[in-house]
Protein backbone atom coordinates (compact mmCIF):
# COMPACT_ATOMS: atom_id res chain seq x y z
CA UNK A 1 0.00 0.00 0.00
CA UNK A 2 2.76 2.48 0.91
CA UNK A 3 5.24 2.80 -1.93
CA UNK A 4 7.66 5.15 -0.21
CA UNK A 5 8.79 5.51 3.36
CA UNK A 6 8.78 9.25 2.74
CA UNK A 7 5.16 9.43 1.61
CA UNK A 8 2.92 11.89 3.45
CA UNK A 9 0.89 8.95 4.78
CA UNK A 10 3.98 7.19 6.14
CA UNK A 11 5.33 10.34 7.82
CA UNK A 12 1.91 10.96 9.39
CA UNK A 13 1.66 7.31 10.45
CA UNK A 14 4.96 7.51 12.32
CA UNK A 15 3.94 10.80 13.98
CA UNK A 16 0.59 9.32 15.06
CA UNK A 17 2.19 6.10 16.30
CA UNK A 18 4.64 8.00 18.49
CA UNK A 19 1.87 10.29 19.76
CA UNK A 20 -0.15 7.24 20.86
CA UNK A 21 2.84 5.78 22.66
CA UNK A 22 3.46 9.08 24.44
CA UNK A 23 -0.24 9.37 25.31
CA UNK A 24 -0.32 5.94 26.97
CA UNK A 25 2.97 6.55 28.82
CA UNK A 26 1.57 9.87 30.06
CA UNK A 27 -1.63 8.18 31.22
CA UNK A 28 0.35 5.54 33.11
CA UNK A 29 2.53 8.16 34.81
CA UNK A 30 -0.48 10.24 35.76
CA UNK A 31 -2.29 7.21 37.19
CA UNK A 32 0.75 6.26 39.26
CA UNK A 33 0.99 9.81 40.61
CA UNK A 34 -2.70 9.68 41.62
CA UNK A 35 -4.06 12.14 39.07
CA UNK A 36 -7.60 11.78 37.83
CA UNK A 37 -7.94 10.84 34.19
CA UNK A 38 -10.95 12.15 32.31
CA UNK A 39 -12.62 9.22 30.52
CA UNK A 40 -13.13 11.30 27.39
CA UNK A 41 -9.48 12.34 26.82
CA UNK A 42 -9.08 9.91 23.93
CA UNK A 43 -12.30 11.19 22.38
CA UNK A 44 -10.94 14.74 22.37
CA UNK A 45 -7.74 13.61 20.65
CA UNK A 46 -9.68 11.82 17.93
CA UNK A 47 -12.05 14.76 17.55
CA UNK A 48 -9.09 17.10 16.96
CA UNK A 49 -7.71 14.74 14.33
CA UNK A 50 -11.08 14.67 12.56
CA UNK A 51 -11.27 18.45 12.56
CA UNK A 52 -7.75 18.71 11.16
CA UNK A 53 -8.60 16.20 8.44
CA UNK A 54 -11.63 18.22 7.42
CA UNK A 55 -9.60 21.42 7.38
CA UNK A 56 -6.79 19.84 5.35
CA UNK A 57 -8.97 18.90 2.43
CA UNK A 58 -12.05 21.02 2.90
CA UNK A 59 -15.58 20.25 1.85
CA UNK A 60 -14.55 18.32 -1.27
CA UNK A 61 -12.99 15.45 0.69
CA UNK A 62 -16.03 13.19 0.38
CA UNK A 63 -16.43 13.97 -3.31
CA UNK A 64 -13.00 12.81 -4.46
CA UNK A 65 -11.49 9.34 -4.59
CA UNK A 66 -8.60 8.61 -2.26
CA UNK A 67 -5.68 9.02 -4.67
CA UNK A 68 -6.15 12.69 -5.68
CA UNK A 69 -6.49 13.96 -2.14
CA UNK A 70 -3.89 16.43 -0.92
CA UNK A 71 -0.59 15.47 0.69
CA UNK A 72 -1.70 17.28 3.85
CA UNK A 73 -4.80 15.10 4.04
CA UNK A 74 -2.80 11.93 3.38
CA UNK A 75 -0.38 12.89 6.16
CA UNK A 76 -3.21 13.43 8.64
CA UNK A 77 -4.82 10.19 7.53
CA UNK A 78 -1.53 8.44 8.27
CA UNK A 79 -1.37 10.15 11.64
CA UNK A 80 -4.86 8.92 12.48
CA UNK A 81 -4.10 5.32 11.52
CA UNK A 82 -0.68 5.47 13.18
CA UNK A 83 -2.21 6.75 16.39
CA UNK A 84 -4.71 3.90 16.44
CA UNK A 85 -2.01 1.32 15.67
CA UNK A 86 0.32 2.72 18.30
CA UNK A 87 -2.42 2.74 20.88
CA UNK A 88 -3.27 -0.89 20.24
CA UNK A 89 0.39 -1.90 20.18
CA UNK A 90 1.19 -0.24 23.50
CA UNK A 91 -1.92 -1.62 25.18
CA UNK A 92 -1.20 -5.11 23.86
CA UNK A 93 2.22 -5.09 25.58
CA UNK A 94 0.75 -4.62 29.06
Amino acid sequence: MIKSKNSPFQRGYRRGYLAARDFVLSLRARIVSGEDIAPNELGYILERLHRRMGAADGRTTAERPMSPRSAAYQSLRGEYFGFCAGLIDVLRRQ
